[in-house]
């Protein structure tokens, strides 16, 4: 059900709006495949049914903290009609999260919340923990997605930009919000990189049941995206060159390929006005993305954003190979970051 009040930040409203969507593509594969709900399929993964209960409990509990009351437990799921359940409870989170956006203005996002705890206080600006919940839901539901696909169920495309072509942010968020977005994505690339230390080529370009099979292809997947979509963003100039390391090991490319776009789109940011998030960008079918096939503008803000929530998915993909491993990156939450920072 799409968000119908322009009060609030309607950039907000995009992105609750594209959560709800990706959340009911996710629930409408798990009911097909109900009774392996609890089924362990995935090595480095929970169950799809204890993943989606952890991303509904992680909505209702950041809700309770916005509001300023007590934090909401959610029952245990029931023994059968656990995929009916899900989907009575994400319905009922979902309302009330649009009820919350729906109540926000300009000013409301960028006040500040509290926690104490353990002597220490904790602060954030409340799109800090908004867009956290969203980028939360994200790296849980690629995790299920790859136990689903691994069940036969996928549920198919869960990009932001996909989304966007149904339904575009009418305003842009701002350049401060757009820069810890990329640090954040530059931080959490570097924790998944540090956890590839030592793999061998063989280890990296192994099936592992991922959405671009090994390792080493999704991260070249995620390496390209953020390499081709600053081309796009620039509007024609040329690409920052592919990897070249010396060593002609994939892994060395992959480090040296992050390390080239991290540092171009750090200077594109750096070029950047809160204006210019807001103008379209074309994104043209040139080959390189298949699912392209006529050109399409999105406003630059919604492009950016999509691409750390691409990188966000396909690192989360990453982890959990690296989890079975037994190299886990830690994690990589954006609130996480948001403390260490």
């Amino acid at each position: 059900m799409p968000f119908t009040d322009r009060r609030s930040p309607d950039y907000l409203q995009n992105l609750y709006a594209y959560n709800e969507w990706a959340n009911h593509r996710v629930l409408a594969a798990a009911a097909v495949i109900e009774e392996r709900l609890r089924d362990e399929v995935t090595p480095g993964a929970s169950a799809p049914l204890a993943n989606l209960m952890h991303v509904l409990q992680a909505q209702a509990s950041w809700l309770s903290f916005w509001r300023g009351v007590e934090r909401e437990r959610l029952p245990a799921a029931p023994a059968h009609g656990a995929a009916e359940w899900l989907r009575d409870q994400f319905q009922r989170s979902h309302e009330q999260l649009r009820l919350f956006v729906d109540s926000l203005g300009e000013q409301d996002v960028e006040g500040v919340l509290e926690h104490r705890a353990g002597g220490k206080t904790r602060r954030w600006a409340l799109w800090q923990l908004m867009m956290h919940v969203v980028n939360h839901g994200t790296q849980h539901r690629a995790e299920t997605a790859l136990s689903l696909t691994a069940l036969g169920s996928s549920p198919g495309d869960l990009d932001y930009g996909h989304f966007c072509d149904v339904r575009a942010s009418q305003t842009s968020g701002t350049l401060a919000m757009m820069r810890t977005l990329y640090a954040y994505n530059e931080w959490a690339d570097n924790r998944i990189v540090e956890a590839l230390s030592g793999l061998s080529d063989s280890e990296l370009l192994r099936p592992r049941g991922l959405s671009h099979e090994s390792l080493g292809m999704d991260l070249l997947h995620l390496l390209l995206a953020q390499r081709g979509w600053l081309s796009i963003w620039e509007e024609g100039a040329p690409v920052i060159p592919l990897p070249g390391a010396g060593t002609g090991r994939h892994l060395d490319n992959l480090v040296d390929g992050l390390a080239r776009a991290h540092a171009a789109i750090r200077t594109f940011i750096d070029d950047l006005s809160d204006e210019e998030l807001g103008r379209p960008r074309v994104d043209n079918p040139d080959g390189a993305n298949p699912s392209v096939v006529e050109g399409r503008r999105l406003p630059l803000w919604d492009m950016m954003v999509h691409v750390v929530n691409h990188s966000t998915q396909h690192r989360a993909e990453a982890a959990t190979a690296l989890t079975a491993l037994g190299r886990s990156p830690r994690d990589l939450d954006l609130d996480d970051f948001l403390v260490r920072s």
